[in-house]
Protein backbone atom coordinates (compact mmCIF):
# COMPACT_ATOMS: atom_id res chain seq x y z
CA UNK A 1 0.00 0.00 0.00
CA UNK A 2 1.27 3.46 -0.87
CA UNK A 3 2.12 5.60 2.13
CA UNK A 4 0.34 8.90 1.37
CA UNK A 5 2.77 10.82 3.55
CA UNK A 6 5.65 9.89 1.26
CA UNK A 7 4.22 11.19 -2.02
CA UNK A 8 6.30 13.84 -3.77
CA UNK A 9 3.72 16.15 -5.37
CA UNK A 10 5.85 17.65 -8.16
CA UNK A 11 4.95 20.45 -10.55
CA UNK A 12 1.46 19.84 -12.08
CA UNK A 13 2.49 21.49 -15.37
CA UNK A 14 5.32 18.99 -15.77
CA UNK A 15 3.32 15.83 -14.96
CA UNK A 16 2.04 13.65 -17.77
CA UNK A 17 -1.77 13.42 -17.87
CA UNK A 18 -1.46 9.61 -17.89
CA UNK A 19 1.12 9.53 -15.10
CA UNK A 20 0.63 7.08 -12.28
CA UNK A 21 2.24 7.06 -8.89
CA UNK A 22 5.64 5.39 -9.19
CA UNK A 23 8.06 4.27 -6.52
CA UNK A 24 11.55 5.76 -6.86
CA UNK A 25 14.01 3.26 -8.37
CA UNK A 26 16.65 4.08 -5.79
CA UNK A 27 16.49 1.14 -3.32
CA UNK A 28 17.44 3.46 -0.46
CA UNK A 29 14.47 5.78 -1.14
CA UNK A 30 10.80 5.10 -0.37
CA UNK A 31 9.29 8.18 -2.08
CA UNK A 32 6.31 7.85 -4.45
CA UNK A 33 6.15 10.44 -7.24
CA UNK A 34 4.40 11.32 -10.51
CA UNK A 35 6.72 10.91 -13.55
CA UNK A 36 7.28 13.99 -15.69
CA UNK A 37 6.03 14.31 -19.28
CA UNK A 38 9.42 13.53 -20.80
CA UNK A 39 9.92 10.34 -18.75
CA UNK A 40 8.92 7.36 -20.85
CA UNK A 41 11.33 4.67 -19.75
CA UNK A 42 10.92 2.54 -16.68
CA UNK A 43 13.11 2.98 -13.66
CA UNK A 44 12.57 6.67 -12.94
CA UNK A 45 13.74 8.60 -9.90
CA UNK A 46 12.03 11.14 -7.63
CA UNK A 47 15.04 13.50 -7.85
CA UNK A 48 18.38 13.94 -9.59
CA UNK A 49 20.24 13.24 -6.34
CA UNK A 50 18.41 9.90 -5.99
CA UNK A 51 19.42 9.00 -9.54
CA UNK A 52 23.06 9.79 -8.80
CA UNK A 53 22.95 7.87 -5.54
CA UNK A 54 21.54 4.78 -7.24
CA UNK A 55 24.09 4.95 -10.06
CA UNK A 56 26.87 5.11 -7.50
CA UNK A 57 25.43 2.07 -5.74
CA UNK A 58 25.46 0.19 -9.05
CA UNK A 59 29.03 1.14 -9.96
CA UNK A 60 30.65 0.72 -6.54
CA UNK A 61 31.56 -2.79 -5.47
CA UNK A 62 28.97 -3.22 -2.75
CA UNK A 63 28.22 -6.66 -1.44
CA UNK A 64 24.65 -7.44 -2.57
CA UNK A 65 23.67 -9.00 0.75
CA UNK A 66 25.13 -6.02 2.60
CA UNK A 67 23.15 -3.57 0.46
CA UNK A 68 19.96 -5.49 1.23
CA UNK A 69 20.78 -5.39 4.94
CA UNK A 70 21.45 -1.64 4.87
CA UNK A 71 18.14 -1.03 3.08
CA UNK A 72 16.28 -3.20 5.60
CA UNK A 73 18.01 -1.44 8.49
CA UNK A 74 17.08 1.97 7.02
CA UNK A 75 13.43 1.02 6.63
CA UNK A 76 13.33 -0.41 10.14
CA UNK A 77 15.00 2.53 11.87
CA UNK A 78 13.51 5.47 9.96
CA UNK A 79 10.03 5.36 11.59
CA UNK A 80 11.59 5.22 15.05
CA UNK A 81 13.82 8.21 14.40
CA UNK A 82 10.96 10.65 13.78
CA UNK A 83 9.32 9.84 17.10
CA UNK A 84 9.25 12.70 19.59
CA UNK A 85 11.00 10.72 22.30
CA UNK A 86 14.03 10.37 20.02
CA UNK A 87 14.73 14.13 19.99
CA UNK A 88 17.60 15.54 22.06
CA UNK A 89 16.65 18.55 24.17
CA UNK A 90 18.64 21.55 25.32
CA UNK A 91 21.75 23.43 24.16
CA UNK A 92 24.43 21.36 22.43
CA UNK A 93 27.81 21.64 20.73
CA UNK A 94 27.43 20.40 17.13
CA UNK A 95 30.46 18.82 15.44
CA UNK A 96 31.19 16.39 12.61
CA UNK A 97 33.92 14.87 10.47
CA UNK A 98 36.61 14.36 13.11
CA UNK A 99 38.39 11.67 11.05
CA UNK A 100 40.43 10.42 13.99
CA UNK A 101 43.39 10.38 14.31
CA UNK A 102 43.64 13.40 11.95
CA UNK A 103 42.01 15.77 14.45
CA UNK A 104 42.57 19.53 14.10
CA UNK A 105 43.93 20.30 17.56
CA UNK A 106 43.38 24.04 17.29
CA UNK A 107 39.67 23.78 16.44
CA UNK A 108 39.33 21.05 19.09
CA UNK A 109 40.66 23.41 21.79
CA UNK A 110 38.38 26.17 20.53
CA UNK A 111 35.39 23.83 20.76
CA UNK A 112 36.23 22.99 24.39
CA UNK A 113 36.64 26.70 25.15
CA UNK A 114 33.20 27.55 23.73
CA UNK A 115 31.56 24.68 25.61
CA UNK A 116 33.16 25.74 28.91
CA UNK A 117 32.34 29.45 28.45
CA UNK A 118 28.68 28.84 27.58
CA UNK A 119 28.38 25.91 30.02
CA UNK A 120 27.08 23.57 27.35
CA UNK A 121 27.28 19.98 28.53
CA UNK A 122 25.96 18.12 25.48
CA UNK A 123 28.12 17.15 22.49
CA UNK A 124 26.89 15.86 19.13
CA UNK A 125 29.22 14.19 16.62
CA UNK A 126 27.43 13.97 13.28
CA UNK A 127 29.37 11.29 11.44
CA UNK A 128 32.92 10.35 10.42
CA UNK A 129 34.24 10.25 13.98
CA UNK A 130 36.90 7.78 12.83
CA UNK A 131 38.68 7.95 9.50
CA UNK A 132 38.57 4.23 8.66
CA UNK A 133 40.45 4.68 5.39
CA UNK A 134 42.19 1.39 6.11
CA UNK A 135 38.82 -0.16 5.25
CA UNK A 136 37.99 2.26 2.42
CA UNK A 137 39.33 3.15 -1.01
CA UNK A 138 41.75 5.86 0.12
CA UNK A 139 45.30 5.27 1.38
CA UNK A 140 45.88 5.28 5.11
CA UNK A 141 47.39 8.16 7.05
CA UNK A 142 51.10 8.77 7.16
CA UNK A 143 52.99 6.26 9.28
CA UNK A 144 54.14 9.00 11.66
CA UNK A 145 50.53 9.86 12.50
CA UNK A 146 49.43 6.25 12.89
CA UNK A 147 52.34 5.38 15.17
CA UNK A 148 51.53 8.08 17.73
CA UNK A 149 48.69 5.97 19.07
CA UNK A 150 47.05 2.86 17.76
CA UNK A 151 43.65 3.80 16.26
CA UNK A 152 41.77 1.73 18.84
CA UNK A 153 43.57 3.40 21.73
CA UNK A 154 43.23 6.82 20.10
CA UNK A 155 39.44 6.48 19.98
CA UNK A 156 39.28 5.30 23.58
CA UNK A 157 41.47 8.11 24.89
CA UNK A 158 39.55 10.74 22.92
CA UNK A 159 36.19 9.54 24.22
CA UNK A 160 37.51 9.41 27.80
CA UNK A 161 38.73 13.01 27.51
CA UNK A 162 35.40 14.16 26.08
CA UNK A 163 33.40 12.50 28.86
CA UNK A 164 35.37 14.56 31.38
CA UNK A 165 34.06 17.75 29.73
CA UNK A 166 30.53 16.73 28.66
CA UNK A 167 27.65 15.08 30.48
CA UNK A 168 26.21 13.54 27.32
CA UNK A 169 27.75 12.63 23.95
CA UNK A 170 25.69 11.47 20.98
CA UNK A 171 27.43 9.87 18.01
CA UNK A 172 25.98 8.88 14.64
CA UNK A 173 27.80 7.22 11.72
CA UNK A 174 29.01 8.74 8.47
CA UNK A 175 30.26 7.20 5.25
CA UNK A 176 33.76 6.61 6.71
CA UNK A 177 32.23 4.81 9.70
CA UNK A 178 30.11 2.66 7.39
CA UNK A 179 33.27 1.44 5.67
CA UNK A 180 34.01 -0.57 8.81
CA UNK A 181 30.56 -2.16 8.65
CA UNK A 182 30.94 -2.88 4.94
CA UNK A 183 34.39 -4.39 5.36
CA UNK A 184 33.01 -7.00 7.73
CA UNK A 185 30.07 -7.73 5.41
CA UNK A 186 27.50 -6.19 7.72
CA UNK A 187 27.94 -8.82 10.42
CA UNK A 188 27.51 -6.16 13.11
CA UNK A 189 26.06 -2.68 13.25
CA UNK A 190 28.11 0.46 13.81
CA UNK A 191 26.97 0.72 17.43
CA UNK A 192 28.06 -2.87 18.06
CA UNK A 193 31.55 -2.12 16.71
CA UNK A 194 31.73 0.99 18.89
CA UNK A 195 30.66 -1.10 21.87
CA UNK A 196 33.66 -3.34 21.20
CA UNK A 197 35.91 -0.27 21.23
CA UNK A 198 34.50 1.68 24.16
CA UNK A 199 31.91 -0.64 25.68
CA UNK A 200 32.54 0.24 29.32
CA UNK A 201 32.22 3.96 28.47
CA UNK A 202 28.76 3.36 26.96
CA UNK A 203 27.40 1.50 29.98
CA UNK A 204 26.90 4.70 31.97
CA UNK A 205 24.45 5.94 29.33
CA UNK A 206 26.39 9.18 28.81
CA UNK A 207 27.73 8.01 25.44
CA UNK A 208 24.98 7.17 22.93
CA UNK A 209 25.85 5.62 19.57
CA UNK A 210 23.27 5.40 16.80
CA UNK A 211 23.15 3.29 13.66
CA UNK A 212 21.51 5.85 11.40
CA UNK A 213 23.05 9.13 10.10
CA UNK A 214 20.37 11.38 11.58
CA UNK A 215 20.17 13.22 14.90
CA UNK A 216 17.20 15.36 15.97
CA UNK A 217 17.51 18.22 18.43
CA UNK A 218 15.15 20.70 20.02
CA UNK A 219 16.00 23.84 21.97
CA UNK A 220 13.75 26.73 23.00
CA UNK A 221 10.91 25.39 20.88
CA UNK A 222 12.93 25.18 17.63
CA UNK A 223 13.66 21.81 16.06
CA UNK A 224 16.79 20.80 14.14
CA UNK A 225 17.80 17.77 12.12
CA UNK A 226 21.51 16.99 11.71
CA UNK A 227 22.19 14.67 8.78
CA UNK A 228 25.39 13.14 7.41
CA UNK A 229 24.43 12.55 3.79
CA UNK A 230 26.80 11.88 0.92
CA UNK A 231 24.40 13.25 -1.69
CA UNK A 232 24.15 16.66 0.02
CA UNK A 233 27.69 17.99 -0.02
CA UNK A 234 27.20 21.09 -2.15
CA UNK A 235 27.30 24.70 -1.11
CA UNK A 236 23.85 25.73 -2.38
CA UNK A 237 22.14 25.49 0.98
CA UNK A 238 18.80 26.77 -0.28
CA UNK A 239 18.79 23.92 -2.79
CA UNK A 240 19.82 21.46 -0.08
CA UNK A 241 17.00 22.65 2.19
CA UNK A 242 14.45 22.42 -0.63
CA UNK A 243 15.60 18.93 -1.56
CA UNK A 244 15.58 17.77 2.06
CA UNK A 245 12.07 19.12 2.64
CA UNK A 246 10.70 17.53 -0.52
CA UNK A 247 12.27 14.11 -0.01
CA UNK A 248 12.22 13.67 3.76
CA UNK A 249 9.02 13.93 5.72
CA UNK A 250 10.99 14.08 8.97
CA UNK A 251 12.91 17.18 7.78
CA UNK A 252 9.86 19.32 7.11
CA UNK A 253 9.38 22.09 9.61
CA UNK A 254 12.87 21.61 11.05
CA UNK A 255 16.09 23.54 10.61
CA UNK A 256 18.61 21.46 8.63
CA UNK A 257 22.32 21.03 9.47
CA UNK A 258 24.24 19.06 6.84
CA UNK A 259 27.64 17.44 7.44
CA UNK A 260 30.10 15.48 5.27
CA UNK A 261 31.11 18.31 2.91
CA UNK A 262 33.75 19.88 5.22
CA UNK A 263 32.52 23.27 3.96
CA UNK A 264 30.97 25.94 6.16
CA UNK A 265 28.11 27.77 4.47
CA UNK A 266 24.57 28.77 5.32
CA UNK A 267 21.20 29.69 3.90
CA UNK A 268 17.48 29.30 4.49
CA UNK A 269 14.59 27.32 3.09
CA UNK A 270 12.22 28.72 0.48
CA UNK A 271 10.02 30.54 3.00
CA UNK A 272 13.02 31.93 4.87
CA UNK A 273 11.69 30.67 8.19
CA UNK A 274 14.20 27.86 8.76
CA UNK A 275 17.98 27.68 8.80
CA UNK A 276 19.90 25.45 6.38
CA UNK A 277 23.56 25.09 7.33
CA UNK A 278 26.55 23.15 6.05
CA UNK A 279 28.88 22.47 8.96
CA UNK A 280 32.66 22.73 8.90
CA UNK A 281 34.89 19.84 9.94
CA UNK A 282 37.11 18.96 12.89
CA UNK A 283 39.78 17.55 10.55
CA UNK A 284 43.27 18.89 9.96
CA UNK A 285 43.75 18.87 6.19
CA UNK A 286 47.53 19.02 6.67
CA UNK A 287 47.38 15.60 8.34
CA UNK A 288 45.42 13.92 5.56
CA UNK A 289 46.51 13.07 2.06
CA UNK A 290 43.43 12.33 -0.01
CA UNK A 291 42.93 16.07 -0.59
CA UNK A 292 46.06 15.75 -2.71
CA UNK A 293 45.13 12.28 -3.92
CA UNK A 294 41.99 13.69 -5.58
CA UNK A 295 42.84 17.41 -5.91
CA UNK A 296 39.96 18.19 -8.28
CA UNK A 297 37.31 16.81 -5.91
CA UNK A 298 38.25 18.61 -2.71
CA UNK A 299 38.09 22.34 -2.24
CA UNK A 300 39.71 24.01 0.71
CA UNK A 301 38.08 22.69 3.86
CA UNK A 302 36.51 24.83 6.57
CA UNK A 303 37.63 23.58 10.00
CA UNK A 304 34.89 24.49 12.44
CA UNK A 305 31.87 23.46 14.49
CA UNK A 306 28.70 25.05 15.82
CA UNK A 307 26.36 25.19 18.77
CA UNK A 308 22.63 25.40 19.36
CA UNK A 309 21.54 27.75 22.11
CA UNK A 310 18.36 29.76 22.72
CA UNK A 311 16.83 28.02 19.70
CA UNK A 312 19.43 29.21 17.17
CA UNK A 313 22.44 27.64 15.50
CA UNK A 314 25.74 29.56 15.49
CA UNK A 315 28.84 28.39 13.63
CA UNK A 316 32.42 28.91 14.81
CA UNK A 317 35.35 28.70 12.38
CA UNK A 318 39.09 28.50 12.86
CA UNK A 319 39.66 31.85 11.10
CA UNK A 320 37.33 33.75 13.43
CA UNK A 321 39.49 36.24 15.41
CA UNK A 322 39.89 35.32 19.07
CA UNK A 323 38.75 38.76 20.25
CA UNK A 324 35.58 38.53 18.13
CA UNK A 325 34.81 35.05 19.46
CA UNK A 326 35.39 36.20 23.05
CA UNK A 327 33.10 39.20 22.56
CA UNK A 328 30.38 37.08 20.99
CA UNK A 329 30.51 34.55 23.81
CA UNK A 330 30.47 37.31 26.41
CA UNK A 331 27.19 38.55 24.97
CA UNK A 332 25.74 35.03 24.95
CA UNK A 333 26.71 34.11 28.52
CA UNK A 334 23.65 35.83 29.99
Amino acid sequence: MTDKRKIKPGNPSMISPKAKLTLCSNPLCDIWYYPARNVTQKGGYCSISCQGEHRRLLTEKYDERLTEKIVAMTQQLAPKLIMRKDIMHGPAIITADWHLPALHLGIFERMLYVAKTLRIKQLVIGGDFMDMRAFGRHPVLNAADMDQLKPRDHVRETVKALLKRFDNITLCPGNHDYWLVQYFKGQHSYSEYMHDLVGELMESGRLKVRDFPYIYLKDAGREFVLVHQRTFSGTNMQGVARDMESRRLDCRGRNVIVTHGHLETGGRNNTGELQAVSLGCMTDAARTNYTQYYPTRHREWSPGFGFIRHGWFQSVGNIMPDEYLAGMLKGLKV
